[in-house]
C-alpha cells in the first residue's frame, strides 16, 4: 500500500457520510477497515494530527416548529435532545407558549451532521404528532383525565418521545464507536468543542428554560420514542391489552 495514512483518511470520511445518513452498517464497515489500517501501520498520532489540521465545515440551520395548541416548548424540548445527541448545538427565537407564530429553532453542527438533521427532523416532528394526536384520547378515557391533565399529558409526550429517540440513537452511536474501537474516537473527539466555539462567536447561548413535564405523559412518550413507528400497537382500545402504565 503507497500511502496507509491517505487510505485511512479516506476510508474515515467514508464512515462520517455514512453515519450522518443513517447507514450504520456501512458506516461500521468503514470505521473497522480505517481501524485495522490504523492499528497495523501505528497510526493513531499521525490520524489524530491529520484530523485536528483538517477543518470541520460548520453549518447553520433554522426550522420553524409549531405553537399550535401552545405545545410549542415540548414540540422544541422533543427535537432539542435529539439534535444534542447528534452532536450539535441550538438556540431558539420566540420560545414562548404565548407565541401567536412558529418557534424558530437554530441548529449548528457539523456539516455532514445538519445535513443529516434536515432529513431526520421533519420526520422527528410528524412521529411525534401523530403520537400526540392519537395517544393522550386513549388515556383520556381509560383513566378518566381531566382536560386540563390531557393538555400535561400531551405535552409531556413530545418530550418523552424525544427523548427515547435520541435515547435510541446514542445507543447506535455507542455501539458503532464500540464496534470502531479507537479510529470512532478520533473522529469524534474535538467536533464537540469546535461547535461550542463556532456557537460562541455567532450566538449568545442561553440553557433553555426549565419547564414542569407531566411525569406520566413523558414516560409513555419515552416508550413510544425507544420503539418508533410501533406506537400504533400500544393505543387500540382493547379490554384484553394490558397498557404500559400497568
Amino acid at each position: 500500500m503507497r500511502n496507509p495514512l491517505e487510505r485511512v483518511t479516506k476510508l474515515l470520511a467514508h464512515a462520517e457520510s455514512a453515519a450522518a445518513a443513517g447507514s450504520e452498517k456501512e458506516a461500521e464497515t468503514y470505521f473497522s477497515a480505517a481501524a485495522y489500517l490504523i492499528y497495523k501501520y501505528d497510526l493513531q498520532e499521525a490520524v489524530r494530527k491529520r484530523r485536528e489540521e483538517r477543518a470541520i465545515e460548520i453549518d447553520e440551520y433554522w426550522i420553524d416548529i409549531s405553537n399550535a395548541g401552545r405545545h410549542g416548548p415540548e414540540r422544541v424540548q422533543g427535537v432539542y435532545v435529539v439534535v444534542l445527541t447528534h452532536g450539535c448545538t441550538a438556540v431558539t427565537r420566540g420560545n414562548r407558549r404565548d407565541s401567536t407564530g412558529p418557534i424558530q429553532l437554530g441548529i449548528l453542527g457539523p456539516a455532514d451532521v445538519v445535513t443529516g438533521l434536515k432529513l431526520l427532523i421533519p420526520s422527528l416532528l410528524l412521529q411525534m404528532e401523530g403520537v400526540a394526536e392519537s395517544v393522550p384520547p386513549y388515556y383520556a378515557r381509560k383513566y378518566k383525565l381531566t382536560p386540563d391533565q390531557m393538555i400535561a399529558f400531551r405535552r409531556g409526550l413530545y418530550v418523552g418521545y424525544g427523548s427515547g429517540v435520541a435515547a435510541r440513537i446514542e445507543k447506535k452511536i455507542r455501539l458503532a464507536q464500540e464496534t470502531a474501537g479507537h479510529s470512532a474516537a478520533l473522529i469524534l473527539a474535538d467536533r464537540t468543542a469546535r461547535v461550542q466555539a463556532a456557537a460562541a462567536e455567532r450566538w449568545h447561548v442561553r440553557n433553555m428554560p426549565p419547564f414542569h413535564v407531566d411525569q406520566e405523559g413523558q414516560r409513555v412518550g419515552f416508550a413510544l420514542g425507544s420503539i418508533s413507528d410501533l406506537y400504533a400497537d400500544l393505543i387500540e382500545d382493547s379490554p384484553d391489552r394490558p397498557s404500559i402504565t400497568e
